[in-house]
Parts: C-alpha cells; structure tokens; sequence
C-alpha cells in the first residue's frame, strides 16, 4: 500500500493512468515497488542486506526486490517481504513468479530469471513460446547465487517454492526516453529510445509499434499460463489447472481493458473500501 502512495522519485511519472474498458474508463493510481520513503525513514548509508550482509545501494532497504526473504523486526519492506516468505511457506507454494517489466537499456530484457529449481519450467516455457507465440523472443537465464534480496534467489533459497522472474520491455523506464507521461505508459513509443535502437544500444527491439501495454500485459499472461502448464506436467499429483484466461492473441486483438469487469456491477457484499 505504501508503495501504491509513490512514485519513482525524481522521473516525473504520472499520478495516474486509464484503460479504457466497454463500460468506460477505468483509472489506475501510478505507484512504485519502492516503499514511500516518508513510510520508511530515514534510509541507511549502506543497506546490509538480511541474512547474507551483502552491502546494497542505500534506497534498497526500500525496494521490494532487493529485501527478501526480509526479517520480521527490519524496515518496512522487509518485513512485507518476511510476511510474503512466511505465507509461501504456510500455503505450501510450490511456484512463486514475480512479473516485472524492464528499461530496454538493461541486459536482461524479455527473459525469465530462474532459480535453480525451476529450470526445466523456464527452459521449457522459453523454448516453446519463442518457437510458437512471440514475435519477440523470450530467453532464459539462471539466478546470480551471489546477488542477494531477490525474489528469484531468495525463495528458492528460503522456502519449498521454485521462483521465476519475468521481464517485458517498458520504454518508460529508459533513461534516454522522452517526455514521461501516460502516453508513453500506454503506447510504448519514444523517438529517442527508438533512436538508441538504430545506434544499437538497446537489448531489445523498438520500431514505431513500440511497446503497447496489450502487448507487455499479453507476454506476460501467456507466459504464466505456459509455466503452469509445464510446471503441472511436471508433477500432476500437484497440477495447476486453469481457463478462460486471456493471453498474448487475446489481450492483442480485443485490447486490456476488454477483460475489466464494471465495478458498478459487482455485488455490494464484495465491495470493500481501505
């Protein structure tokens, strides 16, 4: 909740942004995965990192991904991700994934970051989604077991759950973008990063479709369905069976914001307010 209350500081991003849906807009408040700092005060010269004490830059006592498996007596957002742990571990979780979205600048782009456990998972989805689905591909890679606060390395290390970590390319996030706003959010389109592209700094392709969120939200849904489907082929005693969800074709053709149900609608005894 605190994070929902932020943005990243210093980028000018937008308070809020808007889907539109078949029964009208839908509006989404912008947040961060960094803890508001007015929640957590004041931030450390260095953070130690909890169990391993590996040293981390100061404002990652407030990242949500760099604080796993956290401590229950820490800072904020450690104990958030203490809970998340302790919950993983009470619900007997066999597979926990972290959607992310990455600058395009950033090396590991439109790829699954595993931990050990969950290699045949993520080779396989890789595999299949890039031969069959993806105009894009998907990739692979092993989780640093030296780079510690993850989410990828720390539940593999701390609970029962295998843990994979998925990365969509987000013009937003670049350093080099343009104006921050909701167009950029939404479309994905950037002259500048595109211009990075053509000099070839960027570890992902940008043409003048850009990065759509349909297309950031349907890689991602798509690529969830496929690592439950290998994941429940793996061990059927414990198979993971779902449908009717949209995914990459879906999302792209009747866009986001067709899959929104209306709020109005919903049954009163459902609805609750924080």
């Amino acid at each position: 909740r605190s994070a929902s209350t932020c943005t990243r500081m210093g980028e000018a991003y937008p308070d809020f942004y808007h889907v539109k849906t078949p029964w009208g807009i839908k509006r989404f408040r912008m947040g961060d995965r960094c803890t508001n700092p007015l929640d957590s005060w004041p931030d450390p010269e260095v953070y130690l990192h909890y169990p391993s004490r590996q040293m981390l830059a100061y404002m990652d006592i407030r990242n949500l991904n760099r604080t796993w498996p956290g401590r229950p007596n820490g800072a904020i957002t450690e104990r958030t991700t203490w809970a998340m742990t302790q919950l993983i571990r009470r619900e007997k979780v066999d597979m926990a994934v972290d959607l992310h979205e990455a600058e395009l600048e950033y090396p590991v782009e439109n790829t699954i970051v595993t931990h050990e456990k969950g290699q045949s998972v993520a080779a396989m989805t890789s595999m299949v989604l890039t031969a069959e689905l993806f105009e894009v591909p998907l990739s692979m890679e092993f989780s640093p077991q030296a780079l510690h606060g993850l989410s990828h390395r720390e539940i593999g290390d701390h609970t029962d759950a295998m843990s994979l970590l998925v990365e969509v390319a987000e013009p937003m996030i670049d350093r080099i973008r343009g104006i921050t706003d909701e167009y950029l959010l939404m479309t994905g389109r950037d002259e500048f990063v595109m211009k990075a592209g053509e000099h070839k700094l960027l570890y992902a392709p940008i043409d003048e479709r850009g990065w759509p969120i349909d297309v950031r939200v349907g890689r991602h849904s798509s690529t969830f369905q496929k690592m439950l489907e290998f994941y429940s082929l793996e061990a059927p005693d414990r198979a993971v069976i779902i449908s009717g969800v949209p995914g990459y074709t879906e999302v792209i053709e009747n866009t986001l914001g067709t899959y929104f149900h209306d709020p109005k609608q919903a049954p009163p005894e459902k609805v609750f307010y924080d």
